[in-house]
């Protein structure tokens, strides 16, 4: 029974991994330590093995086939579960011991927040612990997830999602409307619902598509009118520090400025609709000690904020 087994191993199948992600031969004989004509031969056999070019060669490197797209998603699953399988007499991960990477895409609500508490703090805490952290929509978060390129989602969730994923809610959002403190028009501190949508406002984006969160707001009729589109949360901060725009943030980052006695917080006549964060991640990682630990970790960070 499964003769076919025997014509596969697990180095070709990281080097076929190693190729997807580097997209070149030299940096994925460096990734492996092999030897760059072995990289070479496993691809050809991985070729033979499969009846599908797998890559094609462009001015930028190696270009994957639609195929390899597809079946490196199945390749990344097994060498997760491989490596669970290999690590499995290690089922208690200590940080302080045990060295380990994720990547973790994270939204820019509550950005300031996650970043600092899961990712700066935790590295001073644990050397021997790296974190990446990334911005990104909803649907390309879940391809990354899924192909094995990110840990971790932490964003809100559009509909029910596929059995492939596992997902636990973490915390809900508080967004408030923050102007600056020498915004000439709101030294109020209160703000009416035609002065909020005729109002520009500042938007941190990953993306010109419309978003998740903008489909929430215009359901609720607060969509604003005119938004000005940054690159990130740091620019959003600075821009609205120097102009009279609005910025809607969560009300855990305002204590995360330095500087918030710069800025005001504005009651509002009307009410911002407010919703669920989750942590979701691949099924294959369920059971992977590394895993689990940082999920708790990021799990008991939020609970500290829900509270």
């Amino acid at each position: 029974m499964r003769q076919e087994l025997n014509k596969i191993n697990v180095t070709m199948l990281s080097v076929l991994e190693a190729l997807y992600l580097t997209r070149k031969t030299t940096l994925a004989a460096e990734r492996l330590g092999l030897a760059q004509p072995s990289i070479s031969v496993y691809l050809k056999q991985l070729r033979e093995l499969t009846g599908d070019a797998l890559f094609i060669r462009a001015p930028q490197g190696l270009e994957p086939t639609t195929f390899c797209h597809d079946y490196c998603a199945h390749v990344s699953g097994m060498l997760d579960q491989l490596q669970m399988l290999a690590t499995m007499k290690n089922a208690v991960f200590d940080p302080a011991t045990m060295a380990a990477q994720f990547s973790v895409v994270i939204p820019f609500v509550k950005g300031r927040m996650l970043f600092e508490e899961l990712s700066l703090n935790l590295i001073k805490k644990f050397p021997r612990l790296k974190v990446d952290m990334i911005n990104l929509g909803e649907q390309e978060a879940l391809k990354h997830v899924e192909e094995g390129q990110a840990d971790i989602y932490i964003g809100l969730v559009s509909e029910k999602l596929d059995k492939q994923f596992s997902s636990v809610k973490l915390l809900r959002t508080e967004f408030v409307v923050l102007c600056s403190g020498k915004n000439p028009h709101f030294k109020s501190g209160r703000i009416r619902r035609d002065a909020y949508l005729d109002t520009p406002h500042i938007k941190a984006t990953a993306s010109l598509a419309s978003s998740l969160l903008d489909a929430k707001f215009r359901r609720a009729g607060i969509l604003q009118k005119t938004l000005v589109s940054v690159p990130d949360i740091w620019a959003e901060i600075e821009l609205l520090r120097e102009t009279d725009y609005l910025l809607l943030i969560d009300r855990n980052d305002v204590g995360f400025l330095k500087d918030n006695a710069s800025f005001r917080v504005l009651e509002t006549d009307f009410k911002i609709p407010q919703f669920d964060l989750h942590a979701v991640w691949h099924a294959r990682r369920d059971a992977d000690p590394a895993h689990q630990w940082y999920r708790g970790y990021i799990a008991d960070t939020c609970r500290k904020y829900a509270g």
